[in-house]
């Protein structure tokens, strides 16, 4: 029996590990740690994650360390660290497909993609990711069934637009616009089960200019078009997600 709360996310507001059902993910939920990173900062977070059948593992933003998590009591097991300092790691996914992980970081001005070795922790950089221009930042990583990379694009006062990414040859491809504004850490993933893209958000409408970004929920993102539909909240209204990810 496929649990309905497959879906996993670390709270940025509260600190939590959730588990939540894409389908309710405002009524249907369950809080796994109420103190998920120790010592928390918010410059230094989960800010991606990853199902593999080695189970769910997430990477640290600042610190550049592959964890493993407990999904039932939330604990978190480090594998090593990554990166050398003045990598950020800003999204991360398992690609069935090929049985890798993949991570997408920013370096200087430079959007990059990755390899992480599940085992080692250890980051391979495949290269910098083309086609896009370097004043963009990537803020999520999603593979789907077929092994498809999608990202993000952080926007600021203009729409946030969804990009496919070749993982052989590094380029972005534009998909289409969301249709709203985004800014801030934020997570996505593909549920496996039915092939669908979800985005956890910090949003503002168009043409509002930005301003508090106060809209957080779920989205469901067109994998053709790009074109997002709100799903509503994970657990508690007005909370922050990040590392999100599907089993």
């Amino acid at each position: 029996i496929i649990n309905p709360m497959r879906g996993f996310g670390s709270d940025l507001s509260n600190n939590l590990l959730l588990r939540f059902n894409p389908l309710q993910p405002s009524l249907e939920y369950k809080v796994i740690n109420n103190n998920f990173i120790p010592n928390f900062a918010g410059g230094n977070f989960f800010s991606g994650a990853a199902v593999t059948q080695q189970g769910l593992f997430m990477i640290s933003r600042n610190d550049r360390v592959l964890m493993k998590i407990d999904t039932a009591t939330g604990a978190s097991f480090p594998i090593g660290v990554t990166a050398a300092s003045g990598i950020n790691f800003n999204g991360m996914t398992y690609d069935a497909s090929t049985d890798k992980i993949f991570a997408v970081a920013t370096s200087g001005v430079n959007n990059q993609l990755y390899e992480i070795n599940r085992i080692s922790g250890a980051a391979t950089l495949l290269g910098n990711i083309t086609g896009i221009p370097s004043s963009i930042t990537f803020v999520s990583l999603s593979a789907d069934n077929s092994g498809q990379l999608y990202a993000l694009r952080l926007s600021g006062t203009v729409t946030s637009p969804l990009y496919s990414i070749d993982k052989n040859t590094r380029a972005a491809t534009l998909i289409g616009n969301t249709g709203f504004l985004s800014s801030f850490a934020q997570g996505a993933d593909v549920d496996p089960l039915t092939n669908t893209l979800y985005h956890f958000g910090v949003t503002s409408p168009l043409g509002s200019g930005g301003g508090s970004f106060s809209g957080k929920g779920l989205w469901i993102l067109d994998k053709t078009t790009g074109a997002a539909t709100l799903k509503g909240s994970i657990a508690e209204p007005f909370n922050a997600i990040d590392a999100l990810a599907f089993a």
